[in-house]
């Protein structure tokens, strides 16, 4: 990541009117955790590109790493405002409402989102399916996670999602068998 940024460094410097520029530069500092810095470059965008729905919901998802869900949700709002088919602004969306405790209104952002895209949406399933399972629809919750997995058996956060409603059903074997999953594809994310 440090060479892309390094890239879109010269590439500013090159072209300071560059949406482009910025836009790569504010993903790569976003996934490198650098969420001040991807906003100040996804603002940089959006001051030249005003109407770019995909930058509002990048700097949406920033907002959210950062714990800003109300700058997550008006961000993802405006990103589908201008582009009413983007499924990751309403799973955007879908994560701060869940964050927030609005389950209801999470759901309904997930689900649109999985509806229009329900390949691209891979990661939103393991959220969906913790979302049904907290209001107490297991079996919804465990069919989500189980789309996830089918769709992506690496993905940890199915086996995670799964794991949890497991748990939350008093079925421990169960979910053992999915926290050590999660263990074995990401012992980051398991510690």
């Amino acid at each position: 990541l440090d060479e892309a940024i390094a890239d879109f460094n010269d590439a500013v410097r090159l072209n300071p009117k560059s949406a482009k520029a910025y836009c790569g530069r504010g993903i790569a500092f976003a996934k490198k955790g650098e969420n001040d810095k991807s906003n100040t470059d996804f603002n940089e965008v959006l001051g030249l590109e005003p109407k770019d729905a995909e930058t509002y919901c990048s700097r949406g998802v920033a907002y959210a790493f950062k714990g800003e869900y109300d700058k997550t949700i008006a961000d993802c709002d405006e990103a589908i405002r201008l582009d009413p088919k983007m499924a990751y602004a309403y799973g955007g969306r879908g994560f701060a409402y869940y964050k927030k405790g609005d389950l209801k209104t999470a759901l309904a952002s997930l689900n649109e989102g999985i509806r229009l895209d329900p390949k691209m949406m891979v990661t939103f399933y393991p959220l969906r399916g913790v979302t049904h399972g907290e209001i107490g629809d297991f079996d919804a919750a465990i069919a989500d996670c189980n789309e996830a997995i089918r769709l992506n058996p690496k993905l940890a956060g199915g086996y995670a999602g799964r794991g949890s409603v497991y748990h939350r059903k008093g079925d421990f074997d169960k979910a053992i068998a999915d926290y050590s999953q999660v263990i074995r594809l990401a012992p980051a994310v398991a510690s």
